[in-house]
């Protein structure tokens, strides 16, 4: 068997490349995981006449995206904001190192959390970030999100979403392609054929194309917040 001597300044060396390999690693798994932690989740519709569908809370490490401005939506992601269903998006992302939580709606079983209302969901995770998406039910293809918001250690943080577009549908406020229509029973099951836009973008509002009246559908950013309080582990 053959054993390298080194010398004193090569041992030194070997020490302190194999302590600075040791940090890094610590410190890459500690951005992403931790010990089990719990959490309450609380979406708050801020908009005056947008309902939201039920929304995702998905907790991850640093290195996951849902998606990215400019980008063409994923077939998952464009089917939620189209038809506010986020569950080929819940299995879409629970395939991955991620987990992701529905957070229903609110009031009496209505799948909707309307003006002013919140909804919310606890979790449990050993994930260091959170992102949370749903969909505007009262567009054709509108979301809100936050991406990698990191978890608080303690207490609680909050932050604001705003909507975007994503880009799958050409926009309309026809009742037939919107979810939440105003007698509150259409429902687009994701088949409009008319041109897309092609990509992620913040959206632009609610503009009177069909039978949405902007006075009391549009918006401006943000259009959701959400706070997250850790309340154990």
């Amino acid at each position: 068997m053959f054993i390298a001597k080194l010398s004193k300044t090569e041992g030194f060396l070997a020490l302190a490349l194999a302590f600075a390999g040791a940090l890094a690693f610590g410190s890459n798994a500690s951005a992403d995981y931790r010990d089990v932690e719990r959490y309450k989740v609380t979406i708050v519709n801020a908009t005056k006449g947008q309902p939201l569908a039920p929304g995702l809370v998905i907790t991850h490490g640093r290195r996951f995206s849902l998606f990215k401005v400019g980008d063409a939506a994923t077939d998952p992601l464009a089917k939620m904001a189209e038809t506010g269903d986020p569950g080929d998006l819940q299995t879409a992302v629970s395939g991955s190192t991620a987990t992701a939580d529905i957070v229903p709606g609110t009031g009496g079983g209505a799948p909707l959390t309307l003006p002013s209302e919140s909804a919310h969901v606890e979790i449990t995770t050993r994930a260091n970030y959170l992102t949370a998406v749903g969909m505007l039910a009262g567009t054709n293809d509108a979301f809100y999100a936050v991406q990698r918001v990191r978890l608080p250690r303690r207490g609680s943080v909050t932050v604001y979403a705003p909507a975007f577009d994503a880009g799958s549908e050409e926009n309309n406020e026809a009742n037939g392609d919107v979810p939440a229509s105003p007698a509150g029973n259409a429902s687009d099951t994701g088949t409009n054929v008319a041109p897309k836009e092609g990509f992620i973008h913040v959206h632009n509002g609610i503009h009177g194309v069909g039978d949405l009246a902007p006075a009391t559908y549009d918006w401006h950013n943000p259009v959701v917040l959400i706070t997250i309080e850790r309340i154990g582990g």
